[in-house]
């Protein structure tokens, strides 16, 4: 069985050969497979599941190991609380083994993070 990682490639000067987006590569070296193209930034794998930020908020979306691909429509687990990191493409948030999804709430004093479970 090969282990698989995701990155995600921003080709900022537009001359690369392949595509923005989120891939799947694999540690016994076969070719990267782009997973989407409409994910900028990171993304997590839990309980079966892609986790990415799109809008400020985190959705989740069922995902094939196997086949590398989607599964189905991505669900939104948050609304609209999340920040992305420009300068690294990123947001801030962590998911647990067991799938508790832990991020930091933009603009909050009081309770500046939030658990959410899948």
């Amino acid at each position: 069985m090969a282990k698989h990682f995701l990155y995600f490639v921003n080709w900022s000067d537009g001359h690369g050969t392949r595509s923005n987006g989120l891939y799947a590569a694999s540690l016994d070296g076969d070719t990267p497979k782009l997973i989407s193209s409409e994910v900028e930034g990171n993304a997590l794998f839990a309980s079966g599941n892609l986790l990415y930020v799109r809008d400020r908020t985190i959705l989740a979306q069922p995902f094939d190991t196997d086949g590398l691909r989607a599964r189905g429509a991505a669900v939104p687990l948050t609304q609209q609380e999340v920040d992305r990191f420009f300068d690294f493409w990123q947001s801030g948030f962590s998911v647990s083994l067991d799938g508790k999804l832990l991020f930091p709430v933009c603009g909050r004093r009081s309770h500046p993070a939030r658990v959410v479970r899948l």
